[in-house]
């Protein structure tokens, strides 16, 4: 799957590069043909400085984008059907043309960047190496939250769902912070849809687990610790 994506994007720019040669060439011998270039004579010898500067400004962008796309050719750092992150856009990559290209995002909107401007600016390839992807879900819970018992409903969840891959889950506490511990739930899916997909599903269920277990106890608390001289002091807010 990954050398079909390869050789597609290749392709893809190939075949668009040598369409702009042919049209490039044909325009040249029709010209020649008909006799332009000669009637033209010292005139068109004249002014071709003048010319070529501003022809040059004026196709710079356009020349730009398509050493851009002839870059993600030879490169590919991205290929078409990558799923990426492109400044905050979450998509697949569905089409490479000679100027831009079009990220899908899961949501069915198209995103159009210009190649030059995607090629400067930092992309995630989120199924560079491999489609499988790991997901993180969150939680923000009381420290005396019983990890091992939302460790255990986590991967009875995981088991019932017939998108995880059967690769990857685990749980860690992977912060303390002042009124909370960070709780990471890793699941892994085939492809980044799918692992998008079941990541929502799973949070919603183990948060529900978590809302139900003992009663709530262990969301995230206010505590006020009272003085036996009356005065008293607010620990701060949780998360």
């Amino acid at each position: 799957q990954d050398r079909a994506r390869e050789w597609s994007t290749y392709l893809f720019v190939l075949r668009r590069v040598l369409l702009f040669g042919a049209l490039l060439l044909g325009m040249t011998v029709i010209l020649h043909y008909i006799g332009v270039f000669e009637r033209l004579g010292l005139s068109f010898l004249a002014s071709a400085g003048l010319l070529s500067v501003i022809f040059g400004i004026a196709a710079q962008r356009v020349l730009g984008d398509l050493v851009a796309g002839m870059q993600i050719g030879l490169t590919q750092p991205v290929r078409v059907g990558d799923y990426v992150v492109f400044e905050g856009e979450w998509g697949m990559v569905e089409r490479i043309t000679f100027t831009y290209l079009t990220i899908r995002t899961w949501d069915e909107r198209r995103v159009v960047v210009p190649l030059q401007y995607f090629m400067s600016h930092p992309v995630q390839n989120l199924t560079k190496t491999s489609t499988q992807l790991i997901k993180p879900i969150h939680l923000y819970l009381d420290y005396q939250t019983d990890v091992e018992q939302i460790r255990r409903k986590f991967q009875e969840l995981v088991q019932e769902d017939e998108d995880w891959d059967g690769v990857w889950s685990e749980v860690y506490v992977t912060e303390i912070q002042q009124e909370t511990l960070e709780i990471r739930a890793l699941c892994s899916a085939r492809d980044p849809l799918t692992a998008w997909y079941l990541r929502f599903r799973l949070s919603e269920k183990l948060m529900a687990f978590v809302r139900e277990l003992d009663a709530g106890a262990y969301l995230p608390q206010q505590r006020l610790l009272v003085r036996q001289d009356g005065q008293h002091r607010q620990d701060g807010v949780a998360q």
